[in-house]
């Protein structure tokens, strides 16, 4: 809670702090990484059960940015994570659970170079169980804020992403903030 606390607080403060006049946002490809902190709640399809699990994690993506005008872009992404789960998975044997989005992200940019994004996208998850793997997908949404240099490329943003994943006999709700620093060419 306290965390979104934290987000929604940071954009509020971005949006109510004014717009100046702004240049385009650069075309071109971007590397970013990170780290991550998800949550998750699955519940049982067959009896109503339900478990939580959480885990911290390294995250690499990439995206391009495509500029429509001087405020707004769209962006293609690719992400992926690498997590150390604990609670209820942990108590399966299950040491790495992976993550995977394939999405695109509008971007709103102000004061030239900070930017607040949204993006919709096709989240997937796997881990192994006792040799077993097991993967699942699902749709899902992003919010996003974040600063990405003019001059030099530099990027970093502050990301939360929200999807549910369905298994066969479970879904999956899943949440993360992701926390990337990346470089963009132009």
């Amino acid at each position: 809670m306290l965390n979104n606390l934290g987000y929604v607080s940071a954009v509020i403060i971005m949006l109510v702090s004014g717009h100046a006049e702004a240049e385009s946002p650069a075309n071109g490809f971007g590397l970013f990484g990170g780290v991550v902190r998800y949550s998750m709640t699955a519940k049982s399809i067959v009896d109503g059960s339900s478990y939580d699990s959480s885990g911290v994690g390294v995250t690499l993506g990439l995206d391009y940015q495509f500029s429509l005008n001087d405020n707004i872009s769209i962006n293609p992404f690719a992400m992926s994570t690498s997590e150390n789960p604990s609670g209820h998975l942990a108590g399966y044997n299950v040491d790495r659970v992976g993550h995977g989005i394939l999405g695109v992200q509008g971007r709103y940019w102000m004061q030239d170079q900070i930017f607040i994004g949204a993006d919709i996208g096709l989240y997937s998850e796997g881990y192994n169980i006792r040799d077993d793997y097991t993967r699942a997908s699902g749709d899902g949404y992003g919010l996003a804020v974040g600063w990405e240099s003019k001059i030099s490329g530099l990027i970093a943003s502050v990301r939360y992403d929200r999807a549910t994943v369905g298994y066969s006999n479970v879904d999956v709700e899943l949440s993360g903030i992701r926390l990337h620093v990346g470089y963009r060419w132009k």
